[in-house]
């Protein structure tokens, strides 16, 4: 099952770089044979974000991050509270763009561009300017 998100509608803007692998999966999946539009039928859920490309592009912080998913998960996720550990996160940036993740998603399931992303408190920290630092 796909979910259908109100960040997740920017394909355009968001289809190069390493933005690029949120929208291929999601496409990838809302095309899949193996896709159903019945979540009583699904093994698990898909949350299609595109958070890294709304960050950079946008200029959200992750506080507007985290609210918007605190919302997401919490509201706007039907079967979410049911059925956490069977959704699909997809991070394709070098951190997780929900600082606070480990409250709310902890039992989901990751995909990430990066072996190892950064988890750290801040995420408003990291830009090009100070990507030297690290």
């Amino acid at each position: 099952f796909v979910y259908e998100t109100e960040l997740a509608s920017r394909v355009l803007s968001c289809s190069q770089g390493m933005f690029a692998t949120e929208v291929f999966v999601h496409r990838w999946l809302m095309h899949s044979a193996c896709r159903t539009e019945d979540p009583e039928e699904a093994d698990f859920f898909f949350v299609p974000v595109y958070a890294a490309c709304v960050m950079t592009k946008e200029g959200k912080l992750a506080g507007e991050m985290d609210a918007f998913y605190m919302n997401l998960v919490t509201k706007e996720l039907k079967h979410f509270a049911d059925r956490g550990p069977d959704h699909i996160f997809l991070w394709s940036s070098e951190t997780y763009d929900f600082p606070s993740w480990h409250q709310y998603i902890h039992q989901s399931i990751f995909l990430s561009v990066e072996a190892r992303p950064i988890e750290c408190s801040d995420f408003d920290f990291f830009s090009e300017e100070t990507a030297s630092n690290f």
